[in-house]
C-alpha cells in the first residue's frame, strides 16, 4: 500500500518554542522556531529523531490506524513540501516538512517471510512536484500450497458467526457476503444481508462447516468477500 497519505511531522508540546492553538496541519506556522528545530534535525542527518513527531508513527504505534500494516522507515529528509524545479531538499518553511509519501505492508498470519524489503529511496533530482518521489524494491516468495487432507469422514470443525456487520457501504441494493477458504477446506457460503440502514450492513447467524480437522486449523485463512451486482 502506498500514496502520498498527508500525515505529517507534528511537534509534541514540549516541544514546541511557544504555546499555539491546534489548526489544520497544513496552515502556516505561527512559530517559524518550530520549523526551525525540524530543519536542525534534518542538516544533522538525524531521521530516526523525526519519527517521534511523524503522526502515521505515532498512529500506527497506538494501534488507531491501519491495524496490522508496517511502515518502511525513511532514512532520508521529509519529501513535502520542497520547492518545485530544483533538484535536492528545499523546503518551502511555509509548510511543515514532513514524510507525506509512503510505503506499507500487510501480510497474512503466518506468511510475514514471504515478502521482504530490499530497498527504499528518495529521488531528490526530480523536480517536478513539491514533494519527492519514493520508490521501493522488494522480494516476494510465493507461500507453499497448504495440502490438507479432506473427506466427507473427516471430523471438521464448525465456525458459527453468529452476526457481522459492516459500516460507512453507500451502495443501497442488496449485499452478498461470500465466505470461502484457502486451502479450500468448504464449500462457499453465500449469505444474503439482513439489513441495510445508512450504509450500515447486518447479516445474520452464519455457520460454516470446516472439513478440517481442529488441528490443522492454523493453516487456513478464512476470506469473506463482500459481492453486489452494482460493484460490477
Amino acid at each position: 500500500f502506498f500514496g502520498d497519505l498527508n500525515y505529517r511531522l507534528e511537534l509534541r508540546p514540549e516541544m514546541r518554542t511557544s504555546p499555539r492553538e491546534a489548526r489544520e496541519t497544513d496552515e502556516l506556522l505561527e512559530d517559524d522556531a518550530d520549523v526551525d528545530l525540524i530543519l536542525q534535525l534534518i542538516d544533522a542527518g538525524d531521521f530516526q529523531s523525526l519519527l517521534q513527531y511523524d503522526q502515521l508513527h505515532v498512529e500506527m504505534a497506538a494501534g488507531r490506524v491501519l491495524h496490522g500494516f508496517s511502515s518502511a522507515l525513511p532514512t532520508w529528509p521529509p519529501t513535502y513540501r520542497v520547492l518545485k524545479g530544483e533538484r535536492g531538499f528545499h523546503f518551502d518553511t511555509k509548510r511543515v516538512p514532513s514524510y507525506c509519501d509512503r510505503v506499507l505492508r500487510r501480510s497474512l498470519p503466518g506468511c510475514q517471510q514471504q515478502l521482504q524489503l530490499r530497498s527504499f529511496h528518495a529521488a531528490p533530482e526530480v523536480c517536478t512536484s513539491d514533494h519527492k518521489p519514493i520508490s521501493s524494491t522488494w522480494t516476494f516468495m510465493a507461500a507453499p500450497v497448504f495440502q490438507i487432507p479432506t473427506s466427507p469422514a473427516t471430523k471438521g470443525a464448525w465456525l458459527r458467526l453468529s452476526s457481522i456487520c459492516c459500516r460507512g457501504v453507500c451502495e443501497e441494493g442488496p449485499i452478498q457476503l461470500r465466505c470461502r477458504s484457502t486451502p479450500k477446506v468448504m464449500e462457499e457460503v453465500v449469505v444474503e444481508n439482513t439489513s441495510n440502514a445508512g450504509g450500515n450492513i447486518t447479516w445474520g447467524g452464519i455457520t460454516l462447516d470446516l472439513k478440517v480437522s481442529k488441528a490443522n486449523l492454523d493453516a487456513v485463512h478464512l476470506l469473506l468477500e463482500l459481492w453486489s451486482s452494482a460493484f460490477l
